[in-house]
């Protein structure tokens, strides 16, 4: 046997030795920690108890989605939706009338006109995402169109995302295997997260005000990340560029999986010839929930975003209805700002509130994942 191969083959032995005898003293540690809380926790049984109501109210109240929020508050007065009179008419016409958007379809407009409303004082381009027709838009400061884009979207109707990856996290008591950051692991973990949002049917697009937060080159090396997110991704949080947002699960990426890039190369094709033509048929192939477009459409939007940011301005991204039956009612900066805010204060809540609920679960020996090595692809 070759010398080096042997002292290659001796290193690796002692290696997963060590690694092994670490691991097995970290487990003895915590069967020996944990033994001793339950012990304690059988002292305190009563204020444990107390603990556990408080906890279960607090999990119930930062359920409450912002979007419901959202919901409830234009309800009862605030954030008025926009009436059909003559002056929301008047709008609508002048924006027809400006560059480029002769061919826009009238449900586009009428949520130029929303937009326009509540966007007074805001600089700079922006970009407005049709979930129902598969295309994005990139408009100028003065609201004509300078891009008609292609883009996959979610399978599932619906706007709202009830099934954040932080929060399923935690219900699956997977976040500190989650932040070991080894990347096989993460894989894994993330490949089961995608599965159960397929099976609750909860690949959504969400409908809402974003704001591009940064842009993450992905490693040309490594293929699954190639092939899933392409070149890069473009994280958004919630609202007008507020500085209590936090990233959500949702982006807007690139995508090398054979099907979709054979889809945008083909409704790229049809929009270059005919612009404005319908290319529904992307739904065929459709995301998790991220919007996934063109390589080159994802680096254009990432120069326009610098550019922006230089400026001193944000880069909105507006994602509409998944129909065209109700124009999304987006808010003004403050009241937008308000529930990208109450996001923030929510996630915030829910990292705390989980970490203590998956704790009095792992206690009670519930809820238990464990991960295997079991292939999920992608189609």
């Amino acid at each position: 046997m070759n010398r080096n191969f042997e002292n290659k083959l001796l290193k690796e032995n002692i290696y997963y030795f060590l690694q092994n005898q670490e691991q097995n003293e970290q487990d003895l540690l915590d069967e020996i920690s944990l033994n001793n809380i339950k012990q304690y926790i059988k002292k305190n049984i009563l204020i444990f108890g107390l603990v556990g109501i408080a906890v279960t109210i607090a999990k119930s109240v930062y359920e409450i989605s912002p979007n419901t929020v959202r919901d409830v508050l234009q309800d009862i007065g605030f954030n008025k939706k926009i009436s059909k009179d003559e002056k929301y008419e008047k709008i609508k016409n002048l924006l027809r009338n400006t560059k480029n958007n002769q061919n826009l379809p009238d449900y586009l407009l009428e949520q130029l006109v929303v937009i326009n409303t509540n966007r007074i004082g805001r600089l700079g381009k922006f970009i407005i995402i049709d979930d129902a027709d598969n295309k994005l838009y990139i408009f100028n400061e003065d609201y004509s169109l300078a891009h008609e884009i292609p883009v996959l979207t979610g399978k599932d109707k619906g706007d709202i995302d009830n099934f954040p990856f932080g929060v399923w996290l935690d219900e699956n008591d997977l976040r500190k295997q989650y932040e070991l950051k080894d990347k096989e692991l993460t894989r894994s973990i993330f490949k089961k997260y995608l599965r159960d949002r397929e099976l609750a049917n909860m690949q959504v697009t969400p409908s809402g005000v974003y704001t591009i937060s940064k842009y993450t080159k992905k490693d040309e090396n490594d293929e699954f990340e190639k092939t899933f997110y392409g070149d890069g991704v473009l994280s958004i949080v919630p609202g007008y560029d507020t500085k209590l947002a936090k990233t959500i699960t949702i982006a807007l990426h690139g995508t090398h999986i054979k099907e979709r890039e054979k889809n945008l190369d083909k409704a790229l094709k049809i929009l270059n010839d005919n612009p404005g033509s319908d290319v529904t048929f992307l739904s065929t192939t459709p995301t998790f929930g991220c919007i996934n477009l063109k390589d080159e459409h994802l680096k254009l939007i990432d120069v326009i975003f610098k550019n922006e940011n230089v400026n001193g301005n944000s880069l909105n991204v507006y994602i509409m209805n998944d129909n065209h039956e109700e124009i999304y009612q987006f808010g003004s900066g403050s009241f937008e700002e308000f529930i990208s805010a109450y996001d923030y204060v929510n996630q915030l809540m829910h990292d705390k509130v989980e970490g203590l609920y998956s704790l009095m679960r792992r206690l009670r020996g519930l809820n238990k994942v464990f991960i295997d090595d079991e292939k999920y692809e992608i189609k």
